[in-house]
């Protein structure tokens, strides 16, 4: 506890400001009771006990506390380590001073910080009409209430990391146009802050679906005249090496 009390977390926690978030380096540790609805804050390490403050679950009056060494024991500590975009939870004190003589919040945001830098790089494909909705119907079919929106369709198709990319702008501002379009053509219709299928949706996929069928039944039908033509090239090849060489073969 002490390693952790020389890292205080600051009086606001920042979730969502970028440069504060990969600035973070403190850890929170708290100490509660399964039958309390109390949670006793760390804020330094004494001597005779604890200092901190109590603070009720569900409201934001704080009171200042101490908890005297021989109390410790009742109460169970969890440490929630901020480490730049990362945040790293557990009940073990010598959990806890292994990760950290180790360096492991070291690695674990080296690791986080690849996968976001290569999940940037990614292109960021254009969805496709039809592949929203696709997407929409399953979730439709599974949530009669489900909504369409930019945001959630983000998420669908680039996964959560999204929301952490640097160049997202466009992408976004795509998926708002793709969703107007989807409005303006009759298969989407505003709902609240989203967006729900019609019924001229199902017509549309089935109208593609069908042509779907049609095309790749045709493409079918040219493979096997490639394949067939082909095949009557080279039986006639054949069959002309055949009778060149009966010709030029001199009789018994």
């Amino acid at each position: 506890m002490k390693m952790a009390a020389k890292r205080p977390p600051p009086d606001r926690i920042s979730l969502s400001d970028r440069p504060t978030v990969r600035a973070r380096d403190f850890t929170v540790v708290y100490l509660s009771q399964e039958t309390d609805r109390w949670q006793f804050f760390l804020d330094q390490v004494r001597e005779k006990g604890l200092e901190g403050v109590w603070f009720e679950t569900n409201t934001s009056k704080p009171q200042p506390c101490s908890i005297p060494n021989s109390q410790i024991k009742y109460y169970r500590l969890s440490f929630q380590q901020y480490f730049g975009e990362m945040e790293i939870v557990t009940d073990s004190p010598g959990r806890y001073l292994t990760n950290n003589l180790l360096g492991f919040p070291y690695l674990v945001l080296a690791r986080e910080r690849i996968a976001q830098w290569l999940y940037e790089r990614r292109d960021f494909a254009r969805a496709r009409r039809l592949k929203v909705l696709r997407m929409a119907l399953e979730r439709t079919m599974a949530d009669t209430e489900y909504r369409l929106s930019a945001y959630n369709l983000m998420t669908e198709l680039y996964g959560p990391r999204w929301k952490r990319a640097r160049s997202i702008t466009a992408p976004y501002e795509y998926c708002e146009f793709l969703l107007a379009s989807l409005q303006e053509s009759g298969e989407l219709e505003k709902a609240g802050q989203g967006y729900r299928l019609t019924p001229k949706a199902l017509v549309t996929l089935e109208n593609y679906e069908e042509e779907d069928r049609r095309h790749e039944d045709n493409a079918r039908i040219q493979r096997r005249i490639v394949w067939l033509t082909a095949a009557i090239m080279i039986i006639a090849a054949a069959q002309a090496g055949v009778s060149y060489w009966s010709e030029i073969k001199p009789g018994p």
